[in-house]
């Protein structure tokens, strides 16, 4: 008893077994605010490293962000040209859609008249090739005639484009070489005209209006000779 009195009465061991533990507790603490201060400013390092980083890879957005902006404005301008110019192709494109069916009944209009004029053409070269053949009949028969004739004082001269001239000898018995003619057309319209008789025979009309009734010129000629002859009879 008397011992643990005096062992808990020694002030000098309870100071240096407090003095020991603070120590204790003090390194504890320094170590703790180290190791705390050594993780905060790695902590901090990181963090500033991190932050660098961010800000770059901010700034490389802002970066990109612009230029796609840019780009961007770009494909909306293009595509407004574009837009624009299919606007005016568009109404250039109605515009001729409207003419076209203006046209349209002018075009086939056009076309019926050209058929029309073709079929006219072709209807007018069929009746010009069978006038010409009939013509060509014709002067193969006057041909003919003309060998007939001949033995007769008959012959033919053509005087221009379209009027032939006969001519007879043999006709008056006291000058057989003595001429006696007239001058006949053919026109268009297959009617005979006389220009000219020599010698005057007197009115020949009833003569031309038979041949045109008749179409038949070797009577016609035989009349004209007769004619001729009842002048020297």
């Amino acid at each position: 008893m008397a011992t643990q009195m005096q062992e808990q009465e020694n002030p000098n061991e309870v100071f240096e077994d407090l003095k020991e533990y603070l120590s204790q507790v003090r390194n504890t603490v320094l170590e703790w605010k180290e190791k705390e201060e050594k993780e905060t400013e790695n902590a901090r390092t990181q963090f500033l490293g991190q932050s660098e980083k961010a800000a770059e890879k901010i700034s490389e957005l802002k970066k990109e962000e612009k230029e796609f902006k840019s780009v961007e404005k770009i494909n909306q301008l293009r595509l407004e040209k574009e837009q624009r110019e299919i606007d005016v192709l568009t109404e250039k494109l109605k515009s001729v859609e409207i003419e076209e069916q203006k046209v349209e009944p002018l075009v086939q209009n056009a076309s019926k008249r050209k058929d029309d004029m073709i079929k006219s053409i072709e209807e007018q070269n069929q009746e010009i090739k069978a006038l010409k053949k009939k013509q060509e009949y014709e002067m193969q028969q006057l041909t003919r005639g003309m060998k007939l004739y001949k033995m007769l004082g008959l012959s033919f001269e053509k005087v221009s484009e379209d009027w032939l001239k006969l001519s007879f000898t043999h006709i008056d018995p006291n000058d057989h070489s003595r001429e006696f003619y007239f001058v006949v057309f053919l026109d268009r319209n297959d009617v005979y005209h006389i220009q000219e008789v020599n010698p005057v025979i007197g009115n020949v009309q009833p003569l031309i209006n038979e041949l045109n009734e008749t179409n038949n010129f070797s009577l016609f000629v035989r009349r004209m000779r007769k004619r001729f002859k009842e002048l020297v009879a």
